[in-house]
């Protein structure tokens, strides 16, 4: 990957050119649309920060264009499409100033990861303007063609063994979603009595089992809100990106805020808090969890979360961690979800999600059970995620090496 520090960029081919971004082409938001606009069914891609949302039944933009994620947790990615459709107002679309071949472009774009530059605030996010200042080598133009055909042909190669990787690593992620929602839905023994659980998408449960409303039993607090120019340094911070990327938070967060003494004490982390992601542009991101397993102290978590802390008693963290996380409960937050603009969840809709409460020793089984038998599947997963990394640091290389000039492509 290219570094912040932009020494990649010394020394480059005589006959090649250093510029900015600003120099080299526009980089403008798209088009906002409400997400009851959006459905699988419709003609028109909508981009938005992460890639691909769906379809729509009208266009913004014809042609071929390059188009980079905005905001939200994959922001800084790098789409290329060359068809009809709608960019959102969370994807920022490149238009060159200057002549330029833009397969080239793109593979320059990719390799630079321009999601290191995301703000530090609640929600990652890039700003125009500091992406404005990057610079990056710009050859003839016969020659970036030449670069782009290159690049297609060796990274086409490398793309596909990632792919079938890929296709193994979600096969992986089925059977451990299996494994984690039958245990924490239905217990481990299957000869156990059952009883209704008084909630239409529970069905029977365990009869030792209590089902209820996520409202009674824990309380919800939505994060704090605070300006962008107090992130990057003060205290630990809850990011978004913390508790949708994880089953529990990190014990170190990387995130500083400079909260309050106030702030401290109302936005707290402890043990067994569980964080929900509460806003973003796709349903995708809605309600993803994370549970607190140490108290982190000082420290304060980002608004565009909502925390619920447990009633004492109720709830063992490692088997809110597995249950808050299981298919059902997902299927569950989709269906009720009212989207708009953008994706929220309400601390009403949250209250209302069904919460089965195994006695404590079941819990403490079920946790157990499901850390055991994930032990082997996160294994071979872990063997395939670093295969993928060898073959992306690879990719990487021979990007970086083909537009800089290292490499000399005829």
């Amino acid at each position: 990957m290219l570094g912040l520090n932009e020494s990649w960029l010394a020394p480059v081919p005589k006959t090649w050119q250093v510029r900015k971004f600003y120099q080299t082409f526009r980089l403008k938001s798209g088009v906002a649309i409400t997400s009851d606009r959006i459905s699988p069914d419709d003609a028109f891609p909508v981009y938005g920060g992460n890639g691909l949302r769906g379809y729509t039944d009208d266009y913004t933009h014809d042609g071929t264009y390059l188009l980079i994620g905005r905001q939200g947790a994959l922001c800084g990615n790098v789409h290329m499409v060359s068809e009809k459709i709608w960019a959102s107002e969370h994807a920022l679309v490149v238009y060159p100033t200057i002549k330029l071949d833009q397969r080239w472009l793109f593979y320059v774009l990719q390799t630079m990861d321009l999601g290191q530059y995301s703000m530090a605030t609640a929600q990652p996010g890039l700003s125009v303007d500091n992406l404005s200042t990057l610079r990056l080598p710009v050859p003839p133009t016969e020659l970036q063609t030449k670069i782009a055909q290159y690049l297609d042909l060796r990274c086409g190669e490398i793309d596909d063994l990632i792919a079938k990787k890929r296709s193994l690593l979600a096969l992986l992620a089925e059977k451990r979603s299996a494994l984690i929602t039958r245990a924490v839905t239905k217990g481990l023994d299957p000869t156990a009595r059952t009883k209704p659980s008084g909630i239409d998408s529970l069905g029977d449960i365990p009869a030792q089992w209590e089902a209820r409303r996520l409202r009674f039993v824990g309380r919800a607090q939505n994060g704090i809100n605070i300006g962008g120019e107090f992130f990057g340094k003060g205290y630990p911070f809850v990011s978004y990106s913390d508790v949708f990327k994880n089953f529990e938070l990190p014990q170190e967060v990387t995130g500083l805020v400079e909260s309050s003494d106030a702030d401290r004490n109302r936005y707290t982390v402890r043990s067994g808090d569980i964080f929900f992601t509460r806003t973003s542009e796709t349903i995708e991101e809605i309600g993803m969890s994370s549970v607190c397993l140490k108290a982190i102290p000082n420290a304060t978590f980002a608004g565009f979360l909502i925390r619920v802390r447990p009633y004492p008693n109720i709830l063992l963290p490692e088997f809110s961690k597995f249950y808050f996380r299981n298919t059902s409960l997902r299927a569950f937050l989709v269906k009720e979800m009212n989207l708009v603009t953008r994706a929220s969840l309400s601390q009403t809709l949250l209250g209302n999600i069904p919460v089965l409460i195994p006695p404590r020793e079941d819990q403490e089984k079920i946790a157990a059970f499901i850390n055991e038998n994930l032990a082997a599947l996160n294994d071979v997963a872990s063997n395939i995620e670093n295969a993928i990394e060898r073959l992306t640091e690879y990719r990487a290389a021979i990007i970086t090496k083909a537009v800089t000039g290292e490499l000399e492509v005829t």
